[in-house]
């Protein structure tokens, strides 16, 4: 019995998993689900989608939305990064263990996020820049978007959310 549906065009591609997860973290909609149905077939896009979500909500939780941090401990001295910090409102303690490359991409969504002090330095920066870059005709996108401050809760660009107004007027 045929499919209707073409073969899954993800066995084809080599997409690196760990920089689609930061683009994913960084620019949300640049891989919608609705339009690359077919590339969620594969379970890496499946788990980078998921890390990418885990990534977006630490940021969310470091720029102080569930309420003030208390006893933040970030340690980069090894490979694996280790965050640990405790929200008293919600009464939550939550320890993470980062790659360095998802630790720069954390820094980055919480200073875009307004967390005060969280500005990534200039390794964190080029470590993302050179991650997005791996990813064939989205790296300008998301490089541009890390320049820009970022986009929308959309994930489009500043430029993107311009473009778009003044286009539906």
């Amino acid at each position: 019995m045929q499919s209707r549906y073409p073969p899954c065009a993800t066995s084809r591609l080599s997409l690196d998993p760990e920089a689609l997860t930061v683009a994913m973290a960084i620019a949300p909609g640049a891989y919608a689900r609705n339009r690359l149905f077919a590339l969620y077939q594969d379970p890496e896009v499946r788990q980078a989608r998921a890390r990418a979500s885990l990534l977006r909500g630490l940021a969310r939780q470091l720029a102080g939305s569930h309420g003030p941090l208390e006893g933040l401990a970030i340690d980069r001295s090894s490979r694996v990064v280790h965050m640990r910090y405790r929200i008293a409102a919600v009464r939550m303690d939550r320890r993470s263990h980062l790659s360095e490359l998802e630790a720069a991409c954390v820094m980055h969504l919480a200073a875009r996020g307004g967390a005060p002090g969280f500005a990534p330095s200039a390794e964190d920066r080029a470590r993302l820049e050179f991650a997005l870059r791996r990813l064939a005709g989205f790296g300008d996108a998301a490089v541009a978007a890390i320049d820009g401050g970022g986009g929308d809760e959309t994930g489009r660009s500043q430029t993107e959310t311009a473009a778009s107004e003044s286009a539906s007027v």
